[in-house]
Protein backbone atom coordinates (compact mmCIF):
# COMPACT_ATOMS: atom_id res chain seq x y z
CA UNK A 1 0.00 0.00 0.00
CA UNK A 2 1.25 3.64 -1.00
CA UNK A 3 0.34 6.12 2.15
CA UNK A 4 -1.51 8.61 1.03
CA UNK A 5 0.89 11.00 0.72
CA UNK A 6 2.42 9.81 -1.78
CA UNK A 7 -0.06 8.65 -4.23
CA UNK A 8 -0.28 10.35 -7.48
CA UNK A 9 -2.74 12.99 -7.45
CA UNK A 10 -4.59 11.86 -10.29
CA UNK A 11 -4.78 8.28 -8.90
CA UNK A 12 -8.88 7.67 -7.86
CA UNK A 13 -9.07 4.03 -6.14
CA UNK A 14 -12.30 2.24 -7.21
CA UNK A 15 -14.85 0.59 -4.82
CA UNK A 16 -13.47 -2.99 -5.08
CA UNK A 17 -9.67 -1.06 -4.07
CA UNK A 18 -11.28 0.71 -1.16
CA UNK A 19 -12.71 -2.95 0.07
CA UNK A 20 -9.01 -4.24 0.20
CA UNK A 21 -8.01 -1.54 1.40
CA UNK A 22 -10.29 -0.80 4.50
CA UNK A 23 -9.72 -4.97 4.62
CA UNK A 24 -6.11 -5.03 4.35
CA UNK A 25 -6.59 -2.07 7.48
CA UNK A 26 -8.65 -3.86 9.63
CA UNK A 27 -6.81 -7.01 9.58
CA UNK A 28 -3.78 -4.90 10.57
CA UNK A 29 -5.55 -3.81 13.86
CA UNK A 30 -6.44 -7.01 14.44
CA UNK A 31 -3.26 -8.12 14.50
CA UNK A 32 -1.77 -5.98 16.53
CA UNK A 33 -0.64 -3.67 14.01
CA UNK A 34 2.30 -6.12 12.76
CA UNK A 35 2.28 -7.22 9.04
CA UNK A 36 3.99 -10.83 8.54
CA UNK A 37 7.32 -10.99 8.60
CA UNK A 38 9.60 -11.84 5.47
CA UNK A 39 10.57 -14.56 7.57
CA UNK A 40 6.95 -15.71 8.07
CA UNK A 41 6.20 -15.76 4.01
CA UNK A 42 8.86 -17.96 3.47
CA UNK A 43 8.73 -20.47 6.38
CA UNK A 44 4.73 -20.68 4.49
CA UNK A 45 6.86 -21.65 1.15
CA UNK A 46 9.38 -24.32 2.95
CA UNK A 47 11.92 -21.65 2.75
CA UNK A 48 14.48 -19.78 5.13
CA UNK A 49 15.56 -16.30 4.70
CA UNK A 50 18.80 -18.10 3.66
CA UNK A 51 17.15 -20.20 1.23
CA UNK A 52 15.85 -17.35 -0.22
CA UNK A 53 19.34 -15.56 -0.84
CA UNK A 54 20.65 -18.50 -2.35
CA UNK A 55 18.17 -18.96 -4.55
CA UNK A 56 18.68 -15.00 -5.70
CA UNK A 57 22.55 -15.50 -6.21
CA UNK A 58 21.77 -18.56 -8.20
CA UNK A 59 19.95 -16.91 -10.59
CA UNK A 60 21.95 -13.89 -11.00
CA UNK A 61 24.58 -16.03 -11.65
CA UNK A 62 22.65 -18.00 -14.72
CA UNK A 63 22.41 -14.51 -15.98
CA UNK A 64 25.82 -13.29 -16.45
Amino acid sequence: MVPPSQRIQHEELGADEEQAVAEAKLWLLQNGGRGISNEDVLAGFGLTLDDFHNIAKQRAARRQ
